[in-house]
């Protein structure tokens, strides 16, 4: 389930990033009141010390699940990662890797997963995890998992409605905080001011919707290009 970064270099142009909605996939549906959490440094406060199979502790920005059982052969551990890819390859997990060790386990039985949580509870992934390699014929196998929770790191300005928008890569220019703004796009994630956004990346978005991979393709902007918040959503903009 790793997705890779694809770089396509295209020649400048007036091209305007992500203009129309069709190019755009569907918002996922998110827990507002997990995002705030996530935004107040609280996403990990209060975990359980279980959830179904799986012990769990804390770890930097996310847990770690561990569930004790047989150690498996070289065989039986890319059959377990090829019952993950092929069960668990929801919108809701930003990336996975089966190329890691764990500190309690080998590359055979270790999965490295960074999930939205706020899209996803952690809860209801790990008893997913469970059931699918349950029925994989892994029932009694060793596991852990390092799992981030991708909005755990939080928004890239943290300093509320003093935050600036972010400046499009491709351009240069001052902006003008009193000045008009003129969206190019809908907007993707809801937002009450510019440190809700993000746009480090193609596209302008909450920042609570970024972290997944993105197709990366060099588009120029003829005019200072920012992102910010425009009637609650995050959008580019110009002014």
């Amino acid at each position: 389930m790793t997705r890779a970064w694809i770089a396509v270099v295209a020649a400048c142009g007036s091209s305007a990033p992500h203009r129309a909605p069709e190019q755009r996939e569907p918002e996922p549906k998110v827990d507002l009141a997990c995002v705030q959490r996530a935004k107040d440094g609280k996403l990990t406060a209060d975990l359980p010390a279980r959830i179904g199979p799986f012990a769990v502790t804390a770890r930097a920005r996310g847990v770690h699940l561990q569930r004790d059982g047989r150690v498996v052969d070289d065989s039986d551990g890319q059959k377990l990662w090829d019952a993950f890819t092929r069960e668990l390859a929801i919108a809701s997990i930003a990336r996975s890797s089966h190329a890691k060790t764990c500190a309690d386990a080998d590359v055979r039985t270790c999965l490295d997963v960074h999930l939205w949580a706020c899209q996803l509870p952690l809860e209801a992934f790990a008893m997913t995890l469970a059931d699918t390699l349950d029925r994989a014929g892994f029932a009694d196998a060793r596991l852990a998992v390092d799992v981030t929770l991708v909005e755990a790191a939080g928004p890239p300005c943290r300093d509320g409605a003093a935050c600036k928008p972010m400046q499009h890569y491709s351009t240069h220019g001052t902006y003008v905080p009193n000045g008009a703004r003129h969206a190019l796009d809908p907007g993707r994630g809801a937002c009450a001011d510019d440190g809700d956004c993000d746009g480090r990346g193609q596209l302008c978005q909450a920042w609570y919707l970024t972290g997944g991979a993105e197709t990366l393709i060099y588009e120029h902007e003829p005019a200072p290009t920012f992102c910010g918040c425009i009637d609650n959503k995050c959008a580019w903009f110009r002014q």
